[in-house]
């Protein structure tokens, strides 16, 4: 058997739990934001409430290339991120990684999000660190950078993009440090179409490149939540070229989008499921 490729998007953490709390999807992140944080995300004033309400990824790149400040959008974006979504005993992402553990191995596991429900779901499927293989092309709301500071007072706007050394925050109180003491954010790409990102944009990039030799390598690969979006060249160019058989998992509309894009890229033999994360977790288990 060769090696495996699994990628989550929102879809897989907003589906992940039968009754605890979940990140929210796109369209309803900025009200979320908004109420997390008032003042910041809850104060910019109009017309960008609704223009994030409306589409939050190119509010987001009109926000940065108007010369909005997104150091603190991004902080607290980070922070209610890490600190409002616990995975639990019944999440999916734990059933995965039971059911998989005897050959944890094969897999690769790749994520699109900034929460850190994968690293809990760990955790309680009794997983050693060390044995969980996991890619980060998008960053993680976990991730300080260090080697680069900037103290509170100093901004910066449009592309300003730093180099330094990942390491992850040893707790929430560790976060809050960093964050009342630095600028530059979290290891995070902005949630806008370039996922451009400011902080240890070297070791973004190095994820990347991974990312790419994993689909270029992978004998199957599995998307899980993970909506059709070519515009991130960087997932989707590596997925079109991969040898791996693909195994889609989305809602019907979602499905109905990816059999379009596989179809675009003369692709054959892709399968689909289609359901969400917890509800097709036997059917993807029967695959994997």
């Amino acid at each position: 058997m060769g090696a495996r490729l699994i990628l989550f998007g929102a879809g897989a953490s907003h589906g992940s739990e039968p009754t605890a709390r979940t990140p929210p999807l796109g369209n309803t992140l900025f009200d979320e934001l908004a109420a997390y944080a008032p003042s910041t995300w809850g104060a910019l004033p109009s017309p960008w409430p609704s223009e994030f309400q409306t589409d939050f990824e190119p509010a987001m790149a009109s926000f940065i290339s108007a010369g909005g400040f997104g150091g603190p959008l991004q902080w607290d974006m980070a922070e209610y991120f890490l600190t409002q979504f616990s995975a639990t005993a019944q999440s999916a992402y734990v059933a995965l990684l039971k059911a998989l553990a005897a050959r944890l191995g094969l897999y690769t596991f790749a994520t699109l999000n900034y929460e850190t429900l994968l690293f809990q779901a760990r955790a309680l499927a009794a997983v050693a660190a060390t044995d969980l293989r996991v890619c980060l092309p998008h960053g993680s709301a976990c991730l300080c950078c260090e080697g680069i500071s900037a103290t509170p007072g100093v901004s910066y706007s449009g592309g300003v993009s730093t180099g330094g050394t990942v390491r992850a925050f040893a707790d929430v109180a560790d976060f809050r440090r960093e964050k009342a003491a630095n600028v530059f954010p979290p290891v995070m790409s902005y949630f806008e179409p370039s996922k451009f990102t400011v902080s240890c944009y070297n070791w973004i990039e190095g994820e990347r490149t991974r990312f790419g030799e994993l689909a270029a390598s992978a004998s199957r690969v599995f998307l899980i939540g993970i909506r059709v979006h070519p515009v991130d060249r960087h997932i989707w160019e590596p997925l079109a070229q991969t040898p791996g058989r693909i195994t889609y998992m989305s809602g019907v509309e979602g499905a109905e989008r990816f059999q379009q894009w596989a179809s675009n890229q003369g692709r054959t033999g892709d399968r689909v499921i289609a359901k969400y994360f917890r509800q097709g977790l036997p059917d993807l288990l029967a695959l994997l």
